[in-house]
């Protein structure tokens, strides 16, 4: 009998058990296939192989050889041989697959044993395995169980118990690489110390990208004088810093930049933002003028830490006083009324204009008298505070004082006159162009009044084209160069007359180098994170191909190559975020009959509406297409779907609105 080419796994002929169990389980599926058998037919059946095995003298059966027997008892019609012969093919391979896993499995333990001079059942001496291949040699024998530790010490387990691991091992994984990296991530989970002393061939095992940045702050703990793995492991946490990723213990992540020195401005951000009492140490390293820096600009979202993180900065002794000196200084009034609430009366008048400002604003967003009544009566009782004190006080702080005082008056006269886009524009005037555009966006989104609706969406516009400049979010270009349309480029006209050139006229086009396809979340989940899903979709208008808004229904815009930007923003920005989510019916409609390119999605992964394909799925098909997914997130997003997607697409964490631009920047950069 010529053996089958489609397997090259057998059954030898002394396993009267797995003759037994084939015969069986090929009986089981062929009923489920309808051929009628019987338990004596599946006893003749055994029979009848196992003389076959005796008589044929070979010392393997082949998968054609099993299916000839077992269909001269189990066929009784022409097409149930080829539905015994598909039975037995599928089994065997099934059966016998596992077999030869556990055969390379034994071979590479075999092959660790014989580095370290050791067998199985042997006594390990005081011996440090600190060189290459024995240091390797010996964590994975300690991951994988072969290697233990008893009350005499560590010994090699028997030769019977390494044939029970490595069958459990074979069941349960396809190879010896597979299995070590999943003992590797248990290890990492439990306590990291076995795995660290693998040194920098752990990454023949697992990517680095893998590992959460709470993983990664173990593994340095344990790397011990590695220094090349310390170095491999702190690029890593820095990376992923960068894209956003969460983590908890932000002091460790603080001392492993600063020793391997990577700690950035932009780094100590993150890092104060989770944990403000590092303040103290962190100004030691950068000095306490980029510190009050960034308190300022925390201030906006998290007034607390940065009151915590700018005290910290001024020092114990200095206290509040120290601090509202340094912010009369800055001119910030914002978080120098919350770090100065106390006895002071100016700073109270402060707190009183401040109290007054925020009326006004909410006002805006819910147009009732009542608003704006008592965001005047607070303004009153400040002025009125103010003219009885003011001899007390001169310089600085009298200045603000007056100056917020003119400027709120002009506010109240515009609202009294119903002047409303005059008082939309000088209320965002003074504020930082973030939080004006999200005050912006909160009372298009509120207000049913057509005239305060296209106010808003024309200031909005000219913020963005502010936080465009300002900010560097700009799409990158690429030069083309014509003879007869775009603009003169005088230095190459003149080289060419210079050398009379036949045709010295050179004009300059410049158009996109790049195409996305952009994919925005509008449910109500993202509602909080308006502004920053209007302000990444915007920073890349002048380049999509394709936009697609969606709730529980989506709405694309195709061909927009030719559309004038600014109609794309306007697009954008006049936004409504409400409904359920339904990402898997967006991100389909915009691959649906499109060329691959890069598609950005600005979403928080939360799919509440029933899909019949997981999100994970649906991107890992498209990187396979030939897609780039680069993935936009708010704060708070579904962290079980980004762990799954990270390995074939960029994720971005955006926390706060001051971090839309470097991140607009770095994927208009990629």
């Amino acid at each position: 009998m010529k053996p089958s080419r489609e397997y090259s796994v057998y059954i030898r002929r002394d396993s009267r058990e797995e003759l037994r169990k084939i015969a069986y389980g090929v009986a089981v599926e062929a009923r489920k296939r309808g051929l009628r058998i019987s338990a004596a037919e599946i006893v003749e059946a055994t029979r009848l192989l196992a003389l076959y095995a005796a008589v044929s003298g070979v010392e393997t059966l082949t998968p054609d050889e099993i299916a000839l027997v077992l269909s001269s008892v189990y066929a009784k019609r022409m097409h149930e041989e080829r539905i015994v012969n598909e039975i037995v093919k599928d089994l065997v391979k099934r059966c016998c697959l596992p077999r030869s896993s556990a055969k390379r499995i034994e071979d590479e333990i075999e092959k660790d044993l014989h580095t370290l001079g050791l067998h199985y059942g042997a006594k390990l001496r005081r011996r440090n395995y600190t060189s290459g291949k024995t240091q390797g040699a010996y964590a994975r024998l300690k991951l994988l169980g072969i290697i233990r530790r008893g009350r005499k010490g560590e010994y090699v387990v028997s030769s019977s118990q390494a044939r029970r691991i490595i069958e459990q091992l074979a069941h349960r994984y396809r190879d010896y690489k597979d299995a070590v990296r999943d003992m590797i991530k248990r290890n990492i989970a439990r306590h990291g110390g076995i795995v660290a002393s693998m040194g920098y061939e752990l990454f023949n095992y697992i990517d680095s990208r893998e590992l959460s940045i709470d993983e990664l702050v173990k593994l340095y703990r344990y790397a011990g004088k590695n220094k090349h793995l310390k170095r491999i492991i702190s690029r890593s946490i820095e990376e992923k810093m960068n894209q956003g990723e969460h983590y908890s213990d932000a002091e460790s992540v603080y001392e492993i930049l600063r020793k391997e020195n990577m700690l950035s401005r932009h780094h100590l951000r993150s890092i104060l933002e989770r944990n403000p009492r590092l303040a103290e140490r962190a100004v030691k390293d950068f000095g306490r003028e980029i510190l009050l820096d960034i308190a300022v600009e925390m201030s906006s979202h998290n007034k607390d830490g940065a009151i915590e993180i700018a005290l910290k900065a001024i020092g114990a002794r200095a206290s509040r006083r120290g601090v509202v000196a340094e912010m009369l200084d800055r001119r910030e009034i914002g978080l120098l009324s919350s770090i100065g609430r106390g006895p002071n009366e100016a700073l109270d008048v402060l707190n009183r204009l401040a109290e007054a400002k925020n009326y006004l604003l909410k006002s805006l967003v819910e147009p009732t008298d009542a608003l704006l009544e008592y965001a005047e009566y607070e303004f009153t009782r400040a002025v009125e505070r103010w003219s009885s004190i003011r001899s007390q006080y001169d310089g600085k702080l009298a200045d603000i004082i007056e100056s917020e005082i003119a400027r709120l008056k002009q506010l109240f006269d515009a609202a009294e006159r119903g002047d409303t886009y005059t008082l939309m524009k000088n209320i965002v005037k003074s504020m930082d162009v973030f939080e004006a555009l999200k005050l912006l966006h909160t009372v298009y989104s509120s207000t049913n009044d057509r005239r305060i609706r296209s106010y808003a969406v024309m200031l909005m516009k000219s913020l963005w084209r502010e936080a465009r400049v300002e900010h560097g979010m700009r799409l990158s270009r690429k030069s083309c160069f014509s003879s007869t349309r775009g603009r003169l480029h005088i230095r190459k006209t003149l080289e060419n007359i210079v050398r009379f050139s036949s045709n010295p006229i050179v004009r300059i086009t410049r158009y996109s180098t790049k195409q996305y396809t952009v994919v925005v979340d509008k449910s109500g989940s993202m509602r909080p994170y308006a502004v920053y899903t209007v302000l990444a979709a915007s920073a890349l208008a002048a380049s999509i191909s394709r936009l697609i808004i969606f709730d529980e229904n989506a709405t694309m815009y195709s061909n927009l190559k030719l559309v004038n930007p600014l109609r794309i923003v306007d697009l954008v920005l006049s936004t409504k975020f409400a409904g359920y989510t339904d990402i898997v019916n967006a991100i389909r409609l915009a691959a649906r009959a499109a060329m691959p390119q890069h598609m950005v999605l600005i979403s928080d992964l939360k799919q509440t509406i029933a899909a019949d394909e997981p999100i994970e799925d649906i991107l890992r098909e498209l990187r396979q297409r030939g897609w780039r997914i680069t993935i936009i997130l708010p704060p708070k997003h579904d962290t079980r779907v980004a762990n799954k997607i990270r390995h074939y697409a960029r994720l971005y964490v955006i926390k706060a609105p001051q971090d839309i631009a470097p991140v607009m920047r770095r994927i208009i950069r990629s």
